[in-house]
C-alpha cells in the first residue's frame, strides 16, 4: 500500500531523532542502518527496491563511524562520525522528495498521455459516426419522407372521424421522432464550428425560455431568471441558444412539464457563468459520470436520443467553456456552464 503523504518526511525526522541520541551518547557510533533505512522505509513507491543499497550503505558508514570514532575518540574523529551521519540523512531524505517530485510528475505524465489517446479515439470514433450519420440520414429521410406522404394521402380519402385516422397519426408521429433522432444524430456528429461574437447574455437567455414555454407541454412549468443585465458572451448565439434550450427541455421533461427551474447568468470578467438548476428527481450518483456520454439517457423506456447532454457539453467546449453537473442532496439537478465573455 502507498504510505500517505504524511509519512514521507517520518524517515528522516525519525533518522534525527537517532542522531541526536547518539550524539548524546559516548559511543560515537554513526548508526548508518537506522539513519537510511528508515528514511527509505517511507518512499512513495517502489521502495523496496532500494532496501539492499541502503542496507549496505547504512552498514559501510556504521564501520566508518566505528573507525573513526571508537569510545574515547578526539574531537575530529568525533566530528568526522557526525557528518557522515549528517550526510547520509540529508542525501537519503533528499531522495525521498525527489522520489516523491518524480512520481507525481510521472502520474501526470501518463494521466496527459491518457487524455491524449482517449480524445484522438474520440475524434476517430466521432469521424466514423459522421460517416455512419450522413448514410443513415441519406438511407432513412428520403424513404421516411415518402411514406409520410403516403400517409398524408391516405388520410385525405378517408373520412375525418375514421377511426383509421388515429393510426395514420401514431404513424405520422412515430417517423417525426424518427427523423429528429436522425437529425439529431447528424448535428452531434457533424458539429459546424462555431462563429462567436459579443453578445447580450441577458437578452439571449430571455428569448431561449420564451421559446421554451411555448414547447407543447412545459408551459406549466414555472421559470425563475436571475439575469445580470450587463452580462456579456462572446459566442455563436444561434448554438448556445440550442444548448440552453436543450438543457431547458431536459429538465422540463425529467419534471413531466411541472415543475420549477432557475437560470442565472452572471459576469465574472473574463468569464461568465452561466447555469440550470431544477427540482426534478435529480440523476442517481451511480450515474451521474455517465451523464454526458452519448446515447445514454436515464429516461425509461428508451425514450430520447441520449445526445442532448453531450451536445450541450461539445458545443460549451468549442467554444473554449466547462460543464458540469451538481445534484444537490434535496433533489434536483444543476448544470453550470462556464463561457468566454467579451473581455
Amino acid at each position: 500500500m502507498r504510505p500517505s503523504r504524511s509519512l514521507y518526511f517520518l524517515g528522516p525526522v525519525l533518522a534525527l531523532a537517532i542522531f541526536a541520541f547518539d550524539v548524546s551518547t559516548a559511543l560515537g557510533i554513526a548508526a548508518g542502518v537506522p539513519y537510511v533505512l528508515l528514511v527509505l522505509l517511507t518512499l512513495p513507491r517502489g521502495f523496496h527496491r532500494h532496501t539492499i543499497p541502503a542496507a549496505v550503505t547504512g552498514i559501510i558508514l556504521t564501520l566508518i563511524g566505528w573507525e573513526l570514532s571508537p569510545t574515547g575518540g578526539d574531537v575530529v574523529q568525533v566530528t568526522a562520525n557526525r557528518l557522515l551521519a549528517v550526510f547520509a540523512i540529508a542525501v537519503v531524505g533528499a531522495a525521498v522528495v525527489l522520489k516523491h517530485r518524480a512520481d507525481a510528475a510521472l502520474d501526470e505524465e501518463i494521466s496527459a498521455n491518457i487524455a491524449l489517446v482517449q480524445a484522438i479515439r474520440d475524434k476517430e470514433a466521432l469521424a466514423k459516426l459522421g460517416e455512419m450519420a450522413s448514410t443513415v440520414a441519406h438511407e432513412v429521410k428520403n424513404p421516411m419522407a415518402g411514406i409520410v406522404g403516403a400517409v398524408h394521402i391516405l388520410g385525405k380519402r378517408l373520412p375525418a372521424d375514421a377511426p383509421e385516422q388515429q393510426i395514420l397519426t401514431r404513424i405520422t408521429n412515430r417517423i417525426n421522432e424518427l427523423v429528429v433522432w436522425v437529425d439529431d444524430l447528424l448535428r452531434f456528429a457533424r458539429p459546424a464550428e462555431p462563429h462567436p461574437r459579443t453578445i447580450n447574455g441577458a437578452e439571449l437567455v430571455r428569448e431561449t425560455v420564451d421559446l421554451f414555454l411555448k414547447d407543447e407541454g412545459m408551459n406549466a412549468v414555472d421559470v425563475k431568471l436571475t439575469l445580470d443585465p450587463d452580462a456579456t458572451l462572446k459566442v455563436d448565439p444561434m448554438q448556445l441558444r440550442t444548448a440552453l434550450l436543450n438543457l431547458l427541455l431536459n429538465a422540463g421533461q425529467a419534471m413531466g412539464g411541472m415543475g420549477f427551474i432557475h437560470v442565472g447568468l452572471s459576469n465574472g470578467g473574463t468569464w461568465s457563468h452561466l447555469d440550470v438548476t431544477d427540482n426534478g428527481p435529480g440523476v442517481p450518483e451511480d450515474l451521474r459520470d455517465r451523464i454526458f456520454e452519448p446515447f445514454f439517457t436515464t429516461r425509461s423506456g428508451g425514450v430520447g436520443t441520449g445526445l442532448g447532454l453531450p451536445s450541450v457539453r461539445r458545443t460549451i467546449e468549442a467554444h473554449g467553456g466547462h460543464v458540469t453537473l451538481e445534484c444537490p442532496e434535496g433533489g434536483g439537478t444543476s448544470i453550470h456552464m462556464r463561457l468566454p465573455s467579451h473581455a
